[in-house]
């Protein structure tokens, strides 16, 4: 299962994905608005504007 978690950099999205990402059936895609994040991820980090809806449309397709 893919799960793509808008503003996973942000304090909610992080969260979600501190407790999803020890499951080994899903992979987490990110969307990240802004600079990379400081802490080592392990995770694919999509840099993507969530108000292009052709973009939104290509990433999660």
């Amino acid at each position: 299962m893919r799960l793509y978690i808008t503003g996973g950099t942000g304090l909610v999205g992080s969260n979600i994905i501190r407790l999803v990402r020890t499951r080994d059936d899903i992979e987490i895609i990110a969307s990240q608005y802004g600079p990379a994040p400081e802490w080592d991820v392990d995770y694919q980090l999509d840099p993507l504007d969530m108000s292009d809806t052709d973009a939104v449309r290509a990433s999660i397709l």
